[in-house]
């Protein structure tokens, strides 16, 4: 498609794929512009129901006028095409760039208050976003948010859901509890509960649940059992935070949030009590540090411990002055303010010990705190006029690190508690088989300043590879017959064969005439060997429920490819790799068959519609 036209539009270069279709970014032939291009999967030109799923998304964007929301241009919808041209973003997703960088609470917080604007603004325009994500959310370098795919959206307004019944509305992880019961009964407070996980994800470095468990044992966690505080992963989070967070995630929607502009005042209240400070150099203090899984523990208060960070990145806490030195809080930030600084510094509160059922033991950490304690105390005895030092205490994982500060040698960590003149300062830690860590930090008079560097192990260095050629590698198993853009390609049976292909996205059918056809539209960059698997032998899990059409449940036989199974709903089932039709039967109703490729996890439940007769 590079370097082709679509209704005028110049394909540049391919930025995005997904199973309903591949995202392009290409040059607009009327305006000095580029745009972004959604071009629906032909695969599935003959399933209505992705048809106007894919129409209704530029319907429901063109509902929402929104500096946080990404922008429709135009639906292009004709016998050969069907694409949505849309607003060109050039940024990374939330998720990207949290693993990419290391984000203090503070900064997360300005760009998730983005998010709750422009869904305040899709709310109040009767859309329902239902597949909130890290993923679904893109930051531009100035960290401007833009929410894009509103393929699952609802209309309130319209009184149908844009996403027709018959498979289930959103991401496993993210959905609420209303989402994998009724999709009737979603709404706005929906979409919260999922910014909350969003959040929490964000903040905590993973979810509240063990992601590698079964999608069923995710849906129990998700319907039945509590959530542990995000302190218990995160305990530098100010304890208002963590209390929202909770809010947020409540079982029921009545216990939530009941509308985003609700929970911006209170993400406002907790800005407004915890004012960032900014970096002299200008830029973010830990911009050069491997991401957390504890982001935005950058601090100038006075927490009673602190986590281990478990990959690389560096956490700072201070252990404040009296109440002197402090200064009044500035005013909540308006709605014009939402976009952060990127220098902005995180300052929790202190934080509040989590219930017993979470609390675990910190290691390393509760020196600091008493040596803190022990700096206030020596400190309301020092004659009155007598300058105050500022204290700094540095912790490594693992411990045994040299530590330089501002070029000299000071000690093996831990280094605890060492009296400093208040200023900036540089720290660097050094430790055979680790990558080195290094930052700058501002002491204050008074101040302890607790430092925790994670090291990260030096990668293992491989040879350089000459360059491959442009090709397919396919792996089959047992064997198969190839198709590539519907021409036939290697033998009659191929086990392992690499084929050269030109860069861009190519359509690969594998068929054993025994086991199914196994189907993907896959994109190769120039010079990439690109492997694949197919696996006809493997078996994966999908879980399948049935429903009334009035949302209500309905237990039935399930029956894939049209043979019984000898389950009942809901029942998670193994399915090989390729192409299957899931059916539900009861007696007395009538249901529309779900088709289904599988070709790997499946991470969302299949819901099949059950009509009366």
């Amino acid at each position: 498609m590079i370097g082709k036209s679509i209704q005028g539009f110049r394909i540049l270069e391919v930025r995005d794929a997904g199973a309903m279709g591949v995202v392009y970014k290409a040059q607009d032939p009327h305006l000095p512009r580029v745009v972004a291009i959604k071009v629906m999967n032909r695969a599935l030109v003959d399933d209505e129901v992705f048809l106007e799923r894919f129409r209704l998304e530029a319907r429901a964007l063109a509902m929402v006028q929104s500096p946080h929301i990404v922008t429709v241009h135009q639906l292009i919808d004709t016998p050969d095409d069907l694409a949505i041209v849309m607003e060109y973003v050039d940024g990374r997703s939330l998720q990207v760039l949290a693993e990419e960088e290391s984000l203090s609470w503070q900064r997360t917080c300005r760009l998730l208050r983005q998010v709750l604007l422009g869904l305040a603004q899709a709310h109040e325009a009767g859309i329902v976003h239902r597949d909130v994500k890290p993923s679904n959310v893109l930051v531009l370098k100035d960290d401007t948010v833009k929410i894009v795919d509103f393929g699952l959206a609802k209309s309130d307004r319209a009184g149908r859901n844009l996403t027709q019944t018959g498979a289930s509305a959103g991401t496993l992880y993210y959905m609420s509890p209303e989402q994998v019961h009724e999709l009737k009964d979603v709404d706005a407070r929906s979409d919260l509960y999922s910014v909350g996980m969003s959040f929490y994800k964000l903040l905590c470095g993973r979810l509240p649940f063990e992601s590698t468990t079964s999608n069923y044992e995710i849906l129990k966690e998700i319907v039945e059992r509590d959530f542990p505080p995000a302190d218990h992963f995160n305990p530098l989070l100010p304890p208002a935070l963590v209390d929202l967070l909770a809010k947020s995630l409540q079982k029921k929607a009545t216990d939530r949030f009941q509308s985003a502009r609700e929970m911006i005042e209170a993400l406002d209240e907790i800005l407004s009590a915890h004012p960032s400070t900014t970096d002299p150099r200008g830029s973010g203090l830990r911009r050069s540090l491997a991401p957390s899984s504890i982001r935005g523990t950058e601090s100038r208060s006075t927490p009673p411990a602190v986590a281990d960070p478990p990959d690389g990145g560096e956490t700072r806490i201070s252990l404040p002055p009296s109440d002197r030195h402090q200064e009044p809080p500035p005013r909540a930030a308006s709605a014009r303010e939402e976009t952060p600084r990127e220098s902005d510094a995180s300052l929790p509160p202190p934080v509040r010990p989590s219930s017993t059922r979470w609390r675990r033991p910190l290691t390393g950490v509760g020196v600091l705190v008493l040596l803190g304690v022990a700096a206030l105390v020596v400190r309301s005895l020092l004659a009155p006029g007598e300058p105050e030092a500022a204290h700094l205490s540095i912790v490594t994982h693992p411990d045994g690190a040299r530590v330089y500060v501002d070029g000299v040698e000071s000690g093996l960590a831990p280094l605890l508690g060492f009296a400093r003149d208040p200023g900036p300062v540089h720290v660097r830690v050094i430790r055979d088989g680790y990558l080195d860590r290094d930052s700058t930090f501002v002491l204050t008079a008074g101040d302890t300043t607790a430092v925790s560097f994670a090291l990260r192990p030096v990668p293992t260095e491989e040879p350089i590879a000459p360059t491959p050629q442009t090709a397919l590698s396919l792996e089959i198993n047992p064997w198969g017959r190839v198709w590539l853009d519907d021409r036939p390609a290697g033998g009659e049976q191929v086990r392992s064969e690499s084929f050269p292909v030109e860069p861009g996205t190519i359509r690969v059918r594998v068929r054993h005439p025994e086991l199914g056809t196994w189907e993907r539209r896959i994109t190769v960059k120039r010079g990439e060997s690109r492997p694949v698997q197919v696996d006809f032998d493997r078996r994966w899990p999908v879980v399948v429920t049935s429903q009334s059409a009035e949302g209500g449940y309905l237990m039935g036989e399930i029956f894939v490819d049209g043979i019984a199974t000898g389950d009942n709903t809901p029942k998670e089932i193994k399915l090989r790799s390729g192409e299957h039709a899931i059916e539900v039967r009861r007696p007395g109703y009538t249901c529309k068959a779900v088709r289904l490729g599988v070709y790997g996890a499946v991470t969302d439940p299949i819901r099949v519609v059950l009509q009366a007769q």
